[in-house]
């Protein structure tokens, strides 16, 4: 494996931990003596786990490291990261005042789940289709980090932020979907040699959008 592979699976072990340290919170809530060294550990380990996502992507440029299994593991760790840290949130405090509001957190894990199913589906027609990240993902994604990091910061009534997040969320499926049906229905008439030069940029597997 390359040195940007490992640093992806690295992030992978963390989720786990990052994880069981907001679990460990809760439970202190819920009896009424709040360890906020756990908050703040799990807090220093996701902001970690950001950074080395942004590093294994630039070792991979730069020291041409690009492989198949980085960019199949790449995405799934960052999916991983943000929704498993993301539910946990959702999970931690008394029912009626969530660090993060619980229909947000499973409204971005089911549209991440439908982005992967439908990424797998295609690759299994057409090996060689790839999507490019639409704006509206990328906005969805770095909101959905800016609720992330208020909720460990103890910020209070996201719910607007929440909100503007499951707009683009939405938006972005939408999107997706579309240009997915689009490349599934050509794939049904045309060789995929024929399809157009955007449905075949390179033969790597499905990468799943932000």
């Amino acid at each position: 494996m390359t040195l940007a592979s490992w640093f992806t699976v690295g992030r992978l072990i963390l989720v786990p931990v990052i994880v069981s340290l907001l679990w460990l919170y809760g439970q202190s809530l819920a009896e009424g003596k709040p360890e906020e060294h756990f908050r703040w550990s799990s807090f220093a380990l996701f902001l970690f786990a950001a950074v080395t996502d942004a590093l294994d992507g630039l070792l991979a440029r730069r020291l041409r490291q690009e492989s198949p299994l980085g960019k199949i593991l790449d995405p799934v760790a960052d999916k991983l990261l943000i929704q498993a840290t993301l539910l946990a949130l959702a999970l931690v405090g008394r029912p009626n005042a969530r660090l993060v509001p619980d229909w947000f957190a499973y409204l971005m894990v089911a549209r991440d789940l439908c982005l992967l199913w439908g990424g797998f589906l295609l690759w299994k027609v057409l090996p060689t289709f790839e999507i490019r990240p639409h704006w509206t993902g990328k906005i969805a994604t770095f909101l959905t980090l800016l609720v992330i990091g208020a909720a460990f910061l103890g910020i209070r009534g996201l719910d607007l932020l929440c909100g503007l997040a499951s707009l683009f969320a939405v938006s972005s499926l939408g999107v997706y979907s579309r240009y997915g049906i689009r490349s599934w229905i050509r794939a049904s008439y045309l060789d995929p040699c024929q399809l157009p030069s955007q449905d075949r940029r390179k033969k790597t597997p499905q990468k799943s959008p932000p």
